[in-house]
């Protein structure tokens, strides 16, 4: 029996150790109830007392503890640190981790193969996991059975990722506790912008300045792509400032369900702040063959009610 009872007082002193539950405020607490317990079943002579009902808890119970003990079957309860079952502790699955990996703008238009730092917990090699060496607390865990590393992981992330997407890489995060399985580490995207192209859902965007002149009679130009090269995209005539333009399947390859996103393109008309003489006498003369009032309708619906 005593035997089993410095089992359970070591594994129960390992698992609520404050070292090993930075966490967790009431981890102090726990600690101090196992101390108090194993103070009494670990003494034959106030063992002895407490089979005969002469002794309660040791002294006032710890701070949050409630009511003493009564009774030894209290101590050996299941809800109670010590159990007569003597049961394993349950397996714990480890902890997910999230990790930020930076990748440049045109870098994630193809596959990209990234290796990440990770920060993590893994299982205390010096004692397998158990938190215990040479019948005490490991001091390479501290009894917790576990020791914050680092690991290089590598990921990949797919084409056409997009900043902020999450890449799961099951197994990977930390070690779990009790032998059970590790967690999964998440890789999060950090896409650098563009000076030019914005991404937008599936879609990249870019402003694309047109001249007055190929505003008004239609024109058809190149626009860069992203992937490289040129394409080309035909503006209407009579073409206003704002104009979204589509080129399909011109834009990023989509990260899930295969496929391109579209190149948009939004004409700005680019007015020349300078006219030569001839240009002005030129544009006098259109101003006065279309003889068009561009303000009319605005004026009459400004004396709408």
């Amino acid at each position: 029996m005593q035997d089993e009872i410095r089992r359970s007082y070591r594994r129960l002193a390992r698992e609520y150790h404050p070292d090993a539950n930075l966490e967790d405020p009431q981890a102090e607490e726990r600690f101090k109830e196992v101390q108090h317990a194993y103070s009494i079943l670990s003494d034959p002579q106030k063992r002895r007392d407490y089979d005969d009902g002469l002794l309660g808890y040791p002294g006032p119970a710890p701070d949050g503890m409630g009511a003493p003990y009564s009774d030894l079957a209290d101590l050996f309860d299941f809800d109670h640190p010590f159990s007569a079952r003597n049961e394993p502790p349950p397996p714990v699955l480890g902890e997910d981790l999230t990790v930020r990996v930076g990748l440049g703008f045109k870098e994630v238009l193809e596959d990209v193969t990234a290796r990440v730092a990770v920060p993590l917990d893994e299982t205390c090699q010096a004692c397998g996991g158990t938190a215990t060496a040479a019948g005490a607390a490991c001091p390479a865990c501290r009894g917790a059975g576990r020791v914050r590393t680092s690991r290089q992981v590598t990921v990949r992330i797919p084409a056409g990722a997009k900043d902020g997407m999450k890449v799961r890489v099951p197994g990977r995060g930390s070690a779990g506790r009790n032998g059970g399985p590790p967690g999964d580490l998440y890789v999060v995207t950090q896409v650098a912008k563009h000076a030019v192209f914005e991404r937008r859902g599936d879609d990249f965007h870019f402003e694309l300045p047109v001249s007055f002149v190929e505003a008004a009679t239609g024109a058809e130009v190149e626009v860069p792509k992203p992937t490289g090269g040129m394409v080309k995209l035909k503006l209407p005539s009579g073409t206003h400032d704002g104009r979204r333009l589509r080129v399909r399947g011109a834009g990023p390859p989509k990260a899930r369900g295969g496929g391109h996103g579209d190149l948009v393109a939004q004409a700005r008309v680019v007015v020349p702040k300078k006219l030569t003489r001839r240009e002005r006498e030129i544009l006098d003369a259109f101003a006065e063959e279309r003889n068009e009032d561009v303000r009319a309708d605005m004026l009459r619906r400004s004396r709408e009610p």
